[in-house]
């Protein structure tokens, strides 16, 4: 594995040591701010480093109607002119007698310079800025050993490149930001209105995003376990979930520009994607929002509703559906069917419901009602699954004309919209007859020996094994294949799993698409055993934090691309696999606890849910068994559950939990556990407390 380690004086970052000793090697990673996006390309020969930086400014068009036509320029070696720019004493730096000892990263790319003495340090960072169009290199010396580092005078402007377009011209500069005490920096800086003489104090934009860092690391959703490679990994993965929000004319008003989520990945600017952010990214975002909103707060959560309300504004195949896509700043609108409608229904639907704003749930249900009117008249009638053009892969591998993601989101989909259509007192027409029909179409259709192992086919004339049949497990069908599915996943012999690599989309294909082995992650935590999973959690958190190219999941591994809902998707492994976390309604949400058996303790600091902040504490007690408690300003409640039962809270009553024990307890004895409090909800409990059967106890 690789040569990165866990730095033990600083709570979220990885650190690599360079030797004079060994070969060549080079990285790459994204950074964000809400116009730009950086990529800082670098190589490390012998205690030296190159540097390239590729810039993004995804306001500032350059090409019409063109997906990827956002400006977009190549910077090679320093911002800051080394040599030319920084003094040490008073005397230009010589940089043969310095020498790269570390590169560091914790939100920001940090290369550390020892001088000829050994207390001459000096550090080159790399970072966007939060709020303007400006892509920072500074420069920075020890205070306490330095005696000066200063700018010397140098043209503050130097152009690096234009375009026209139409009556526009998009301008890109290097400009020299004002030198601090201890100090220097520059930017790339994007504008179209010519003026371009910007003064920025490069330490304020250091210090803004220090504090993003800070406060999305250390005070949202922070993960305390056992395992500190994942608690790091948990830390550093909600920086990229949330640090990829641009401002976008996509729901701007009169005022101001809107804000959007997007990928990211140098190719996915001012845009959203169904699967990325309605499937992926959406789910997240609630637990990292505090309903006491500061900056950071506002700027999340207005990015994830506008995210949502931006894919019911464009017609997808049809007008009962979403598009898959809505690109630069809707010029271009992705209307292949890939199961679009189910992603935004199931991750619109979770939205709502973990964020607990009924007023916004109230505008969201329509479209996802009718993007389930769409799911049902795509089932076949005679098989009873869902047909699509495609999968989220969008042919790169065969989806037949029904595949099993599809299904299994569609299935997803009409549970969520159920809570969330109870939970606003709305009458659910027939969705427990259209549960049943489509997870029993599934098990018909897809449920089958795949080469040799009694699991599920992904569509017609597909003899292989394929990532995505984590998919039944992680939404609760067809459990009795969990062990046989979970061998095929994860026993290496099989060809799905690499313990360096993650899970391959298909078997033996050698190509590996992060999303399918972060839901098979999750799965395995939902259903199967944890030892197990932690083992496959560590091997895979290992090769993404500390192998080849760190720090974060991948959209594929042969691109390297660091797409930013990925990241959402490894944090969402801990909530919904290892917590097995389920909101319930606006106001309660259940837990069904399944932590390492070597774990005796996992704790949940500053989780938000249906707008309240609360502390979440799983302390083992037995073998099986554990005590939950969830602590908020109103108190504590604490309730000893058995493996594999659940407990649900309630976030607005803090005088008791409830005890869902294992799902062999009759309906009826389970019911006694829930009256009087929550009556009008009975059915909604005990779907959840049935979890682990092949289908939810229902009345």
């Amino acid at each position: 594995m690789g040569r990165w380690e866990l730095r033990e004086d600083h709570k979220y970052a990885v650190v690599r040591q360079v030797k004079s000793n060994e070969a060549a090697w080079q990285d790459f990673v994204e950074m964000s701010g809400l116009r730009c996006s950086m990529v800082v390309h670098y190589r490390v020969s012998s205690t030296r480093c190159d540097v390239a930086i590729d810039a993004y400014f995804p306001q500032l068009r350059v090409r019409r109607g063109d997906p990827r036509g956002y400006s977009h320029v190549r910077f090679d070696g320093d911002l800051v002119s080394t040599g030319r720019t920084v003094l040490w004493g008073g005397k230009p730096v010589e940089w043969s007698q310095w020498t790269l000892v570390q590169v560091l990263f914790d939100g920001i790319l940090r290369f550390i310079y020892v001088g000829p003495r050994e207390q001459d340090r000096l550090e080159k960072q790399f970072f966007p800025s939060r709020r303007r169009a400006l892509v920072c290199q500074r420069w920075v010396g020890d205070p306490s050993q330095m005696s000066e580092l200063v700018l010397s005078p140098e043209e503050l402007l130097a152009g690096i490149c234009e375009w026209k377009e139409g009556s526009q011209t998009v301008q890109i500069y290097r400009i020299s930001g004002t030198p601090g005490r201890s100090s220097a920096g520059a930017a790339l800086f994007g504008t179209t209105n010519g003026n371009v003489r910007v003064a920025f104090d490069i330490d304020d934009e250091y210090a803004e995003r220090c504090d993003f860092i800070q406060h999305i690391t250390s005070r949202r959703m922070v993960l305390k376990s056992p395992e500190r490679m994942i608690d790091v990994m948990f830390g550093l993965a909600k920086i990229r979930a949330t640090e990829s929000v641009f401002e976008s004319s996509l729901c701007s008003t009169e005022s101001k520009r809107g804000l959007v989520h997007s990928p990211g990945g140098g190719m996915f600017y001012c845009g959203v994607w169904a699967n990325d952010q309605a499937e992926y990214a959406c789910p997240f975002f609630p637990h990292v929002i505090h309903p006491h909103a500061n900056d950071l707060d506002t700027i999340l959560l207005e990015a994830a509703k506008n995210s949502l309300i931006t894919l019911t504004r464009y017609p997808g195949r049809s007008l009962d559906t979403v598009p898959y896509s809505v690109e630069i700043e809707g010029e271009y609108i992705g209307q292949l069917d890939r199961g679009d409608a189910a992603m935004f229904a199931y991750g619109a639907s979770e939205f709502a419901l973990r964020s607990g704003d009924q007023n916004f749930a109230l505008a969201l249900l329509p479209h996802i009602e009718r993007c389930l009117r769409y799911v049902k008249s795509r089932v076949h009638p005679s098989l009873g699954v869902v047909i699509s053009d495609s999968d989220e892969l969008e042919g790169r591998y065969p989806t037949g004309s029904m595949n099993l993601s599809t299904s299994c989101l569609s299935f997803a989909a009409i549970e969520s919209t159920r809570r969330l259509q109870a939970a606003l007192s709305r009458k659910s027409i027939d969705e427990q007859d259209n549960l049943q029909s489509l997870c029993g179409g599934i098990h018909r259709y897809f449920g089958t020996c795949v080469r040799g192992v009694d699991t599920f086919a992904y569509c017609d004339d597909e003899p292989r094994l394929r990532g995505w049949i984590c998919l039944p497990l992680c939404f609760g069908i067809g459990l009795d294949r969990t062990n046989t599915t979970l061998t095929a996943l994860f026993d290496e012999s099989f060809g799905l799993w690499q313990r360096e690599h993650g899970i391959s989309v298909a078997a033996h294909a050698n190509d590996f698409w992060d999303r399918e082995t972060l839901y098979a992650l999750r799965s395995a935590f939902l259903v199967g055993d944890a030892e197990k999973s932690l083992t496959w959690l560590l091997s895979f958190t290992e090769a993404r934090l500390l192998g080849g190219h760190v720090p974060y999941a991948l959209e594929e591994e042969s691109r390297g691309a660091q797409l930013s809902a990925e990241s959402a998707l490894y944090c969402r492994i801990v909530i919904e696999g290892m917590l097995g976390y389920r909101a319930l309604d606006f106001n309660r949400f259940s837990l069904t606890p399944n932590i390492p058996h070597s774990w005796n303790f996992l704790r949940l600091e500053n989780f938000s849910t249906q707008g309240y902040v609360v502390d979440v504490d799983v302390t083992r007690t037995g073998s099986i068994a554990y005590s939950v408690s969830v602590t908020a300003a109103q108190g504590t409640q604490s309730v000893d559950i058995l493996y594999p039962g659940s407990v649900v809270f309630s976030v607005s009553d803090y005088t008791q939990g409830w005890h869902i024990p294992s799902d062999d307890l009759r309906k009826e004895e389970a019911l006694s556990y829930f009256k009087p409090y929550c009556e009008r909800n009975q059915q909604l409990c005990i779907h959840f407390s049935g979890f682990k059967s092949n289908l939810a106890w229902e009345m």
